[in-house]
């Protein structure tokens, strides 16, 4: 079906108005149903953060033990470096021989633009989140950003110009940690996929809208009803159910105040809409409306891949409901207790080191210079005795216990959250007389619940976000494309052990055309190092039982991680940049797939040494 014309709504289909009601009115509906949720998850921010927001006496100790901050933090800094603190990612494996080569460029290309797009300080950031509220949220697109750069320039005359030139800085796949206020799930789905619809909440710079407008993000004539409607039609009822939302109210504030900004809220829907809402005929839209009252756009899905670009994960996966089980969740209650135990510990202290006395009214005591210190005397008319002046004696036989209390809470909480002391935190261990092994063997129990989460992990963002990554690069990256390869990799085939040929890796159309699907590498790197070396050292004695498996074997890869297992800084020192002689021996020998390690021909510049 043909678009309409502008400015005109075809017979048949809602106006703008019912697009935005319909819009307006689900996000009202999710806002409501998950307005429960949503103040828990506030509550667990601030007690992540330390945040106290009941008033106490000037006189009462308020302290805050950092559980909940040590938990999180411990935690992610598993599964962080376990599944983004390494290279490769993710890896992708072809179907035949042929489809090494290409499946190692998509490698190649994914692993840069992660690296570009700062992918391993957004992933602390959502394992931040999910840890915290119990659920992270990442949006997926593509970003293309163009700045103005100067260059110097040697014209031939032979000096020296400045020239002014606009760069692309970036251009790429992309991916953001949403705000789970500003997220708002289809009702009573559990899992985002099979959600009809989902809304995100965001908020933009009315210049920086008509910028985008420009660009053809937006519809320009929206921008400019934008400009002329305004806040007009949002109620002041609605401002204040929004305000719920946000964690403060000096946020919502902030947002407002700002000086010389134009703030405007964004309502964006992605899914699902009813054949009346969709005049091209296609029903998967995203809509934007600002400000509640102004459509900015009502287009069919922009990428290839239809999915919703969301992804969602949860440390541990509640089996009705769409948000999880984080880790403040479980410990909320135990950390609040313990932080109330210390703090009356350290009440009763300071009012006991300073005691409180009971006098006789009758003495004439100048009240105000009855003040404790080290050596002070008070003077009485008359006789001192209890029957005149009395300390009070407190009986401190329970605050003995408090600590006792405390530690036992810190116990619970560990077994709340799997994250362990000694194993996990790397604070302390079990006693003198244990056994490296023994330490080792406790450590692997300790992080196999953690393990289960960070294989949770990958099946819910890892995987699925290299998988859209590849999806928006066959829709947009401009071929043919040249990788840059960093690192050990940039000379050596990590394959073959042979030199690489001295020009970039190009993608074209037939990388990115290829159907892959990414395997993510970082539950596998939990095992701790010792476990590690152990296998490794059993799997190469069982290879040297058999000769037939050992002339079989591509012994630089083989090499190469041996060295990784035993945290060798920089393996390729060790190894000549030139042909492999055991590959080369095994390859005279009749065995040419023996020199790429899994058959096939060799590429003949990779037999030459570097710079040969």
């Amino acid at each position: 079906m043909a678009n309409p014309e502008p400015g005109k709504t075809p017979t048949g289909f809602a106006s703008d108005e019912n697009i935005i009601d319909l819009v307006m009115k689900r996000y009202q509906k999710s806002a409501t149903y998950h307005q429960t949720i949503y103040e828990k998850f506030k509550r667990f921010y601030d007690l992540f953060r330390g945040i106290t927001t009941r008033r106490f006496p000037q006189h009462r100790n308020n302290v805050h033990l950092p559980f909940p901050l040590a938990v999180v933090q411990s935690d992610i800094a598993l599964k962080a470096q376990a599944t983004f603190g390494n290279t490769p990612i993710a890896t992708f494996s072809g179907y035949g021989q042929d489809d090494n080569g290409s499946a190692k460029r998509n490698e190649t290309l994914i692993t840069a633009q992660l690296s570009d797009n700062d992918s391993f300080s957004k992933a602390v950031d959502l394992l931040t989140s999910m840890d915290v509220h119990g659920t992270g949220i990442i949006k997926v697109g593509w970003t293309t950003k163009v700045e103005e750069e100067y260059y110097r320039i040697l014209n031939p005359e032979g000096a020296e110009t400045l020239d002014l030139r606009k760069v692309i800085t970036f251009d790429g796949p992309d991916f953001e940690v949403l705000d789970i206020l500003d997220t708002f799930p289809q009702p009573t789905i559990k899992r985002l996929d099979d959600m009809a619809w989902f809304i995100y909440r965001y908020y933009l710079d009315l210049d920086d809208i008509e910028r985008r407008a420009i660009l053809g993000a937006y519809d320009m004539s929206a921008v400019k009803e934008l400009k002329s409607v305004g806040m007009g039609s949002t109620t002041s009822k609605e401002m204040v159910d929004r305000r719920s939302f946000y964690r403060s109210e000096q946020d919502w504030e902030a947002r407002q105040s700002e000086a010389f900004a134009k703030p405007v809220e964004l309502i964006e829907y992605w899914g699902m809409v009813p054949n009346e809402f969709a005049p091209d005929g296609v029903i998967n839209r995203v809509i934007t409306v600002a400000n509640g009252n102004v459509l900015l756009r009502n287009r069919p899905h922009p990428f290839f891949i239809k999915k919703k670009p969301f992804l969602a994960a949860c440390p541990m996966n509640d089996p009705f409901f769409f948000h999880g089980i984080g880790k403040i969740e479980p410990i909320i209650k135990l950390a609040i207790a313990s932080d109330r135990i210390a703090s009356q510990k350290l009440d009763a202290l300071e009012i006991f080191q300073d005691p409180v006395f009971f006098a006789n009214s009758q003495l004439g005591l100048d009240k105000q210079n009855l003040i404790m210190r080290a050596g002070k005397v008070f003077t009485t008319d008359g006789p001192v005795d209890e029957s005149q002046l009395r300390a009070l004696s407190p009986d401190l036989r329970g605050l003995q216990t408090a600590y006792v209390e405390i530690e036992s809470m810190w116990k619970w909480i560990q077994q709340a959250t799997g994250v362990v002391e000694d194993t996990i935190m790397g604070a302390g261990g079990a006693g003198g007389r244990e056994t490296a092994t023994g330490f080792a063997g406790r450590t692997q129990s300790a992080g196999t619940r953690l393990m289960l989460e960070t294989m949770l992990f990958e099946r819910s963002i890892v995987e699925p976000l290299v998988n859209y990554m590849r999806a928006l690069n066959r829709q947009f990256l401009k071929l043919p494309h040249m990788v840059k390869i960093l690192g050990p990799s940039a000379f050596t085939n990590p394959i073959t052990g042979f030199p690489l040929p001295p020009e970039p890796t190009i993608i074209d159309h037939s990388d990115v055309n290829m159907d892959y699907r990414a395997r993510a590498q970082g539950a596998t790197q939990m095992l701790s190092r010792q476990m590690k070396r152990q296998d490794w050292a059993t799997l190469q004695q069982l290879m040297q039982t058999n000769p037939a498996l050992l002339q079989m074997i591509n012994w630089y890869a083989f090499g190469k991680e041996a060295f990784a297992r035993h945290d060798v800084p920089d393996p390729n020192q060790f190894f000549n940049q030139q042909s492999n002689p055991v590959n080369v021996a095994g390859a005279q020998d009749g065995g040419e797939g023996m020199m790429m390690g899994q058959g096939g021909e060799m590429n003949p510049a990779e037999q030459l040494p570097m710079g040969g």
